[in-house]
Parts: structure tokens; C-alpha cells; sequence
């Protein structure tokens, strides 16, 4: 008999299990996904093809303008652009600064410490999944990935989940790029519902991975390197969860994360158009750096085509032999060099002319060279200059540049953001231990720390800014940033929008850093002696020190003589005394003597001998020629 509590227990615990599609289910959505976006993959092969230089084949064609399937016989030739084109583009992306920060009130350090923890787990989660990706083979990391898939698919995709190893081993964040044209996914409310990333794999691959023994739809005429399946990798909101079409390779587990851990970002800022009649325009929402020049190229490869058949026809050209019986040919060729050739009496040898195509050819690719240019970077982007620019076009050509690259940026910005703040999301709210970090933080420091997950809790969200290093006229930067500093600007505004420091904040952390250590000749010496010693320069170090230690008694000299100077005038204010005349050969002292330095105080330091040991109790005032308590007979005392 089952008690009422009983039945609650099993409700809740079918309630805790995680529920997930069937295998078909999930073959089936993938399916119906690619139906729907087929124009888009389409358009991703199409890509694929122009940056893997698919040789240009003109085909020939029948009476009606269909191609028959025949060779033209024409010489055919393939431009590189496309590729040199994205590999450039591509090598701006991999090469950015991307910075990683927690805006925060300067003025609150306490707050600064906070949120400097929270940058370095991003930036040191980062540093170990990109070390992990290279043992893969990704050997620009995630960056370099990033920039690949931004400007040849046209899409950013991948899953980041932080994984806690059963066999306890440390904890590390999991961020594996995915081939977009392998990405299913739908969209909800509040973003991406669902997403599935399909792969293929061996039978091998996937005994070894999942630890299956055996696999339904299995080949057994073909080895475990020959028998290929389909593998579905399913995410939703709660589970992720391994199949194939016919078997769960990974049963159904929480992902622990609050939101789906995958993003998928598409380049550009099309939006995608539904049409009256139903049909969803995808083709164009996320797209390449041949988004201008796609239908460029094909144009460019049979005009350069053109031109190298012409080209080749011109060095031997059609010969037309007039005959009285038409029955004389040429035995040995024409144009090659030395041949002789001779032909009977009233014979007739002409060059059939190849009128003026190649000089039509050649003005018409100018043309498509000149949109091809627009559409893309311009060749002083690759070196190509024969003189110095100025800082106009220089200026001109970085815009050029960033005009093509600005849509790379924006969507490589937009995929850290979620990348690095659900996998911190993850960390402070999935129970786990604190975690030891490395790597380099925003001031090119290195770090190795161990930051508790309570301690970045509730904490503003990581901002990424990724600067690509374009060409730049330093010399205008910097007179614009004086004319800017001298109309009354800040000093944030002027390193941020003149200078384009990426972290302008730290950038004033090290000017306000410095004008501290140079405020004084005391601090002065000081740095400059650290630095000889950092340095190894010992006997420059030995005398800034000397310096260092004269300034010092400077300074004490200084106050214990503004000390008595005080003293003495508010003496001669409460009991004013008849004023003593000067005498020749100096400053009187209190005794009506010519007034004389202590011999203990400066020469020696001056003369490189160490200091006395500084007295840090100094004692009450006391009026000009009056000994000091506990002072020795004899001393002087300053004037």
C-alpha cells in the first residue's frame, strides 16, 4: 500500500528527472531545420568554395545557352583575391586586443579589488580553454577561431560549460567552437530554446568517447575507421544530451547552467525578413566579408580568363594562306623562332587580326577591379606602396579597413560577452570550489591567483572591447590630443576618444602612479635607484641611493629650520625684543655670533657616507639657541 507520502516522494522525484526528446525527435528537428535555411547553407558552401580558391571552370554551352557538359577548350584562370582578401581580414580579428572589464567607480578601491578578481577569472578561464583548444589543434585559439568563422560562415557558434571532472581534477571552462553549418537551433522568448550541433564521427571515435560496445545501424563489413554516423550534441535550457539517429550515446544530465551555455551570433545587422507570402529570407542574416563581392568574383575570373586566352592567341595568332587551289599549308610553324618557311609563287600568307577584345577586356576588369576594391580592403591594407602616406590617408585608409571589419568586431564583442558571463553565472551559483587562475590582466601583468566564487558574486557584468591594430597617423593623434588638452578637456575623455587606449582607466592608474613617484627630488631618487637595481645597474643604483639619501636630510634640515623659524617669530610677537644690527660677514646667530652649519649634518652625507640613524621623536619647539631636551652640550642649533 502506497501512503500519500510515498506518492509525493515519486511525483517530486519525476519531477527532478530531466525530461529531453527522442533520438528521431531530435534527428527530425535538425532536419526540418535544414530544410528551412537550406538557401543559408547554400550560400556558406558558396563561401567555403571562394576562399578555398574552387578552380573558375567557364563551361561550354549549348544552342539554347544551357552548358552541354563540354570542355570551351578556353584557358581558364582563378583569382586569389578572395582568399588573400580573408586571410588579411582574418589576421586583423586573431591579432586584436580583446580587453575584459568590470566597469567600476574608481574612486571605490574596494570595489576595484572586486572587480578585478571577476576580470582575471574571465581572463584566466579564457588563457586555460585556449591552451586546451591548441592540444586540439586550434592553434589560433578561441580568438583566431572566432575570426575564421566571422569572416568566411559568417557566424559565431559554440557551446561553454565549466566542468568539474568526476575523477576531481581541477576545474576548467569548456568553450568548443562549432562549425555553424553544423548548428540547429530555435528560437524562444527569451532567446535560443534549443540547439543541437551535428558531427560525424567513426564507430571507432565513438566507443572510445562514450564507452558504448555496440552500435545500433552498424556497418559490419566496415572497420571502426571506415563506419561513419551522425552524432547529434542536443542542448536546451536545463539538459544536453548525445545520440545518433537510432541510439543515446549520453543520457540526458543538468548542464547546470541558468541559461542555454551556447551561443550562436550572426555577423552584420540584418534582420531577418518575413515576407507576406510566409517565407522566411535567411540567406542574408549573418554574413561574410564576401557579402560585397560574391557575385564580383565569378565577373573578375572570366575577364582575367579572357584576357590570358587572348594573350595566348596573340603569340600565335590565326594564319590564313590564300591559294589559287587552296591546298598549301605551312610545314614548320611561323612563330617559332628561327623557322624558315617557304611557299610557291602567287601564294598569300595573313595574320587574322584579333580586332580590339583584349583593350575592351582589359577596361571592363578595370571596372569590376575598382567595385571589387570598394567592396573589400584596399590594396594598401596589403603593403602594396611605392610612397609614404600622409596622415590623411592614412586616417582614410584604417576607416577603409574598419568599415569591412567593424561587423567581425561587433559579433566577436557580442559572443565573449555571453561566453564569459554565463560561464562566471556558472561558477558562483554551481557550488564550486575556488579555483586556481593564471594568465596576463588588462596591465600586461602576470597573475596567478585563487579566487573564491562568493567573492565576484552579484557583481556588474564583464564588458568586452576588442581594438584591431590599424594603421594609424600617430603624429595627428597626438597634436589633436594637445590642442584637446589645452581647450580644458579630461584626461579620460582625451585618452580614449584621441588616443584610442583601449583601458583608459588603467592608463591613468600609471599617470597618477607616476606623478606620485616624481612629485618630489625624494621620490625622484627613490624610483630611479629601484629601477638601477631592478636592472642590475649596481653602481648607478649605489648612486641614486647617495642622492636619495642626501634628499632625505635635505627635507629634515629643511623642517627642522621652518620648525625654529615658526618659533621664533611668534616669540618676538608675544615678547618683541630690540632688533640686532647685522653684522658684516653674515647671518647672526642667536648669540650675536656669525651662525655656522652643524658639522655632523650634510658634508658627510654629501660626501657619501651613510646617514644617522633618523630620530622619529623629535620633541617639543624650542626658541631659537635654546638646547633641546636630552640634547649634548655644545650643539648648535640650525638658524
Amino acid at each position: 500500500m502506497t501512503t500519500d507520502n510515498g506518492r509525493e516522494q515519486k511525483q517530486k522525484k519525476r519531477q527532478r528527472r530531466p525530461t529531453s526528446p527522442s533520438p528521431a525527435q531530435i534527428q527530425g528537428r535538425v532536419e526540418s531545420f535544414n530544410e528551412t535555411y537550406r538557401t543559408l547553407h547554400a550560400r556558406m558552401d558558396d563561401d567555403m568554395d571562394l576562399f578555398n580558391l574552387k578552380p573558375n571552370i567557364e563551361p561550354s554551352l549549348d544552342e539554347s545557352g544551357e552548358p552541354d557538359g563540354r570542355d570551351t577548350g578556353y584557358k581558364q584562370i582563378t583569382s586569389n583575391d578572395p582568399q588573400t582578401f580573408a586571410n588579411k581580414a582574418i589576421a586583423l580579428l586573431s591579432d586584436a586586443v580583446c580587453i575584459k572589464t568590470v566597469p567600476s567607480d574608481k574612486a571605490n578601491r574596494n570595489a576595484r579589488s572586486e572587480h578585478n578578481n571577476k576580470e582575471r577569472v574571465a581572463i584566466g578561464l579564457g588563457a586555460s580553454n585556449d591552451e586546451r583548444l591548441r592540444r586540439l589543434m586550434y592553434s589560433e585559439g578561441l580568438q583566431g577561431d572566432m575570426a575564421f568563422k566571422s569572416c568566411v560562415r559568417g557566424y559565431i557558434a559554440g557551446r561553454h560549460v565549466l566542468v568539474k571532472p568526476p575523477d576531481g581534477g581541477p576545474t576548467f571552462a569548456d568553450i568548443t567552437p562549432w562549425d555553424p553549418k553544423r548548428v540547429s537551433w530555435a528560437m524562444g522568448a527569451n532567446g535560443i530554446s534549443w540547439a543541437v550541433h551535428t558531427v560525424n564521427k567513426t564507430r571507432g571515435q565513438i566507443k572510445e568517447e562514450y564507452g558504448v560496445r555496440t552500435l545500433e545501424g552498424s556497418d559490419e563489413t566496415k572497420s571502426d575507421d571506415e563506419d561513419v554516423f551522425e552524432v547529434f550534441d542536443y542542448y536546451d535550457g536545463t539538459i544536453n544530451k548525445v545520440c545518433t539517429k537510432d541510439q543515446v550515446l549520453k543520457k540526458a544530465t543538468r548542464h547546470g547552467s541558468n541559461n542555454i551555455p551556447v551561443h550562436i551570433v550572426p555577423v552584420g545587422a540584418t534582420p531577418i525578413i518575413v515576407p507576406l507570402q510566409g517565407e522566411t529570407e535567411v540567406a542574408r542574416v549573418g554574413e561574410s566579408v564576401y557579402a560585397n563581392n560574391r557575385d564580383i568574383y565569378p565577373k573578375e575570373n572570366l575577364l582575367l580568363s579572357i584576357l590570358y586566352e587572348l594573350s595566348s592567341r596573340s603569340l600565335r595568332p590565326v594564319v590564313i594562306i590564300r591559294s589559287p587551289d587552296g591546298s598549301v599549308t605551312l610545314d614548320d610553324d611561323p612563330f617559332k623562332s628561327g623557322s624558315r618557311i617557304s611557299y610557291p609563287e602567287g601564294v598569300q600568307i595573313e595574320v587574322l587580326p584579333l580586332h580590339d577584345a583584349a583593350a575592351d577586356t582589359a577596361g571592363l576588369l578595370g571596372l569590376v577591379n575598382a567595385m571589387k576594391q570598394r567592396g573589400s580592403l584596399p590594396s594598401s591594407a596589403y603593403g602594396e606602396l611605392q610612397f609614404t602616406l600622409s596622415g590623411f590617408a592614412i586616417n582614410s585608409l584604417s576607416q577603409g579597413i574598419a568599415t569591412v571589419i567593424k561587423p567581425m568586431i561587433k559579433a566577436m564583442e557580442t559572443a565573449y560577452y555571453q561566453i564569459f558571463n554565463d560561464l562566471i553565472d556558472q561558477y558562483t551559483s554551481g557550488g564550486f570550489d575556488p579555483i586556481e587562475l593564471t594568465g596576463h590582466d588588462n596591465n600586461k601583468e602576470w597573475f596567478s591567483d585563487t579566487i573564491d566564487p562568493k567573492d565576484i558574486r552579484d557583481l556588474p557584468p564583464i564588458m568586452v572591447k576588442i581594438s584591431a591594430n590599424l594603421p594609424k597617423d600617430d603624429v595627428s593623434k597626438m597634436g589633436m590630443a594637445l590642442n584637446a588638452k589645452e581647450f580644458g578637456l579630461d584626461d579620460r575623455t582625451i585618452l580614449e576618444e584621441y588616443l584610442e587606449f583601449e583601458d583608459p582607466d588603467q592608463i591613468m592608474d600609471r599617470m597618477k602612479e607616476q606623478a606620485g613617484q616624481r612629485a618630489t627630488p625624494v621620490a625622484m631618487a627613490f624610483q630611479l635607484a629601484r629601477a638601477a637595481f631592478a636592472e642590475g645597474e649596481m653602481e648607478m643604483a649605489a648612486i641614486y641611493q647617495r642622492m636619495f639619501e642626501v634628499e632625505v636630510l635635505k627635507q629634515e634640515a629643511q623642517l627642522m629650520k621652518d620648525q625654529n623659524t615658526a618659533m621664533g617669530i611668534i616669540q618676538q610677537i608675544t615678547n618683541p625684543q630690540p632688533r640686532q644690527p647685522q653684522q658684516p660677514g653674515g647671518i647672526l646667530g642667536p648669540n650675536g655670533q656669525p651662525a655656522r652649519m652643524d658639522p655632523r649634518v650634510a658634508p658627510n652625507a654629501v660626501l657619501g657616507a651613510p646617514p644617522p640613524e633618523p630620530n622619529l621623536q623629535q620633541g617639543p619647539l624650542v626658541p631659537p639657541g635654546q638646547p633641546r631636551p636630552g640634547a649634548r652640550n655644545g650643539a648648535s642649533p640650525l638658524v
